[in-house]
């Protein structure tokens, strides 16, 4: 869990450091956006819990997703950020507490349409990185019968794509909502105190939620 929080902390840092150089004070094509949604994750494959378990799905229950980027506008067209943030799932009717967390840290391309004249801006996107992928188990039996506890971590390959609309409160500031769907590759962890591992497939996230936008 440490090392996760230090990547949290890292990728954060990037964010917040696009918004510290010296022409930020000199240009609005600087910004940081921050949101909060839900998230609603597909099916997740386990083709190992301890044990083998082929065929087994984990269905998972809606759970919160807080992001923040930290980017830069080249022109009213197309930008590019730096992503992290949070993506928080838990199992549904699990026999104990099961928990399958995220934390992307990905490079967004972002087009959209920002015209002075114009209120509305429409924006797609698309980014790739990766994701802190973390599990976290409170007296959940596996095949055996075994109580399993703990936390563990892995970084895999992820990528999202996302599309909303944002309204412009005034020259600086803008909120807005949109759609987000995040994919991480299949994640391995090792369970403690046992000689087996747990193995899950690509997991895929839909998300829906707002975010505020500042210009600097």
């Amino acid at each position: 869990m440490q090392n996760t929080i230090r990547l949290f902390a890292l990728a954060s840092g990037c964010c917040l450091g696009l918004l510290a150089m010296p022409q930020v004070g000199r240009s609005q094509n600087f910004y940081f956006d921050a949101g909060a949604g839900v998230s609603l994750a597909d099916d997740l494959k386990v083709s190992r819990f301890v044990v083998p378990t082929p065929g087994t799905k984990l269905e998972m229950d809606p759970g919160p997703r807080l992001s923040v980027a930290g980017g830069y506008h080249f022109n009213d067209y197309i930008g590019v950020q730096l992503e992290t943030g949070f993506i928080v799932n838990e199992v549904n009717d699990s026999d104990g507490d099961l928990t399958i967390s995220h934390v992307p840290m990905l490079a967004d391309v972002v087009l959209r349409y920002d015209k002075p004249d114009c209120k509305w801006v429409p924006y797609v996107g698309a980014g790739v990185g990766g994701a802190a992928s973390i599990i976290t188990l409170d007296h959940v039996r596996d095949p055996n019968g075994d109580v399993v506890d703990g936390t563990g971590s892995t970084v895999v390959f992820a990528w999202q794509v996302f599309a909303g609309v944002r309204f412009k409160l005034n020259d600086q500031m803008s909120i807005g909502g949109g759609y987000k769907f995040f994919s991480a590759d299949g994640a391995s962890w090792d369970v403690e105190h046992t000689s087996g591992d747990i193995k899950t497939g690509t997991a895929q996230v839909h998300s829906v939620g707002v975010d505020f936008t500042m210009k600097f």
